[in-house]
């Protein structure tokens, strides 16, 4: 079992250290958080798998999908069903909408990350 989560956090880190440019774009937007409280945290395990973004105090997880998940979608279904069944939400993106949008997405994020830590988000976020 310590194994297989030593491969995780190997995994993480060098899912980190090769992230793309949506990742990178909105991981600098969500880490300078001015609620109190609220962190985030990147390529984050989480059971057996690795959450792009993760927020322990709403239990949301963003993920940023890439060329990467063409074709998997029944992969990434039955993911998202794993990762709420352990009580996470999950918001999923693509690179292109984080690319082209990222002030609507990052929007998006704090006001479902608010809403699920019971907390009433601002008129203008």
């Amino acid at each position: 079992m310590a194994e297989k989560k030593q491969i995780l956090v190997a995994r993480a880190r060098t899912l980190r250290r090769d992230a793309t440019k949506a990742e990178r774009f909105l991981w600098g937007r969500l880490r300078r958080s001015s609620f109190p409280g609220i962190r985030w945290r990147r390529q984050q395990a989480i059971g057996p798998y690795i959450a792009d973004f993760y927020c322990p105090a709403a239990r949301l997880i963003v993920e940023i999908d890439g060329w990467s998940h063409d074709g998997r979608d029944r992969y990434d279904d039955s993911r998202e069903a794993g990762l709420m069944a352990l009580g996470h939400k999950v918001m999923r993106f693509s690179n292109s909408e984080v690319l082209s949008r990222l002030d609507s997405v990052e929007e998006a994020v704090w006001r479902e990350c608010l809403s699920q830590c019971g907390l009433k988000p601002y008129a203008n976020l």
